[in-house]
């Protein structure tokens, strides 16, 4: 199930490019960033868990809080709110992910298993995106693609054509729930593109009735659009010698041998 609250029904807050709390000067800071952490502070309830934060810090963020906070809504006289919880978007793992972005402009998770991180990112790429938050794709969609390198069995800085690799190493990791979170995202979405671009080599190389994903491919409409739109750049990579076809797979941009 894909949950969104349209960007059209957000009022719009400044259209300054939101920067991270360790990226800003001195002076931006004093000026513009101390104010968002005095008071007023609202209560968010999600669950059986209540966070007091800075009104001025969310809703500097988050369109969707400023439409709460500074509307004409009980919440803004009450100074509080109540998000329910969705599957997989709403919880309090991944609000507190939103948190630790909005005030320090950087998200960091505990020591979990590499896929359960995954999971993490995505979920709170999804909140990110109800909640109308800027600057966090390309930071999430970094992390991801970092966790599936660190678990390569193989150094992925190095450039070798390999025709005894397994095809279906880079999405390893990448499990089908993953990929029917991320399809929940906008279009485009570099999450999505990256799952995408992992998953050519296998598709490419692979027996089509083994591929990991072939049930989303069929079922998952923007996973399959993904998948087509990496091939096309892909399928330009092909060379060819007296022995063997080369292609180079998009993730790792590795040459790979086509058996």
């Amino acid at each position: 199930m894909c949950f969104y609250i349209p960007r059209d029904e957000m009022s719009s807050t400044s259209t300054e490019e939101t920067r991270g709390l360790f990226d800003v000067p001195y002076d931006d800071f004093t000026e513009s960033y101390l104010p968002s952490f005095h008071k007023p502070l609202v209560n968010i309830e999600i669950g059986n868990t209540n966070f007091e934060v800075s009104k001025p810090l969310i809703c500097r963020h988050s369109p969707y809080f400023s439409a709460m906070f500074d509307g004409d809504f009980k919440e803004s006289k009450e100074h509080s709110a109540v998000l329910a919880e969705v599957e997989r978007v709403v919880s309090v793992r991944s609000f507190k992910l939103f948190l630790q972005f909005v005030y320090t402009g950087h998200v960091k998770l505990r020591d979990e298993p590499p896929e359960d991180q995954i999971s993490a990112f995505i979920e709170f790429a999804r909140l990110a995106d109800m909640l109308g938050v800027a600057n966090t794709e390309h930071k999430v969609a970094t992390h991801i693609e970092s966790i599936i390198l660190k678990n390569l069995p193989y150094d992925s800085s190095m450039f070798i054509t390999r025709q005894d690799r397994k095809p279906d190493e880079n999405i390893r990791l990448i499990s089908p729930s993953h990929i029917r979170d991320a399809a929940c995202l906008p279009k485009g979405h570099e999450i999505r593109s990256l799952f995408a671009k992992a998953a050519v080599e296998t598709f490419v190389m692979g027996s089509p009735k083994r591929f990991k994903f072939a049930e989303e491919r069929e079922e998952v409409p923007g996973f399959a659009v993904d998948l087509l739109e990496q091939l096309g750049p892909t399928s330009k990579s092909f060379t060819a010698s007296n022995k063997h076809v080369y292609v180079t797979e998009p993730f790792c941009r590795r040459e790979c041998v086509l058996r």
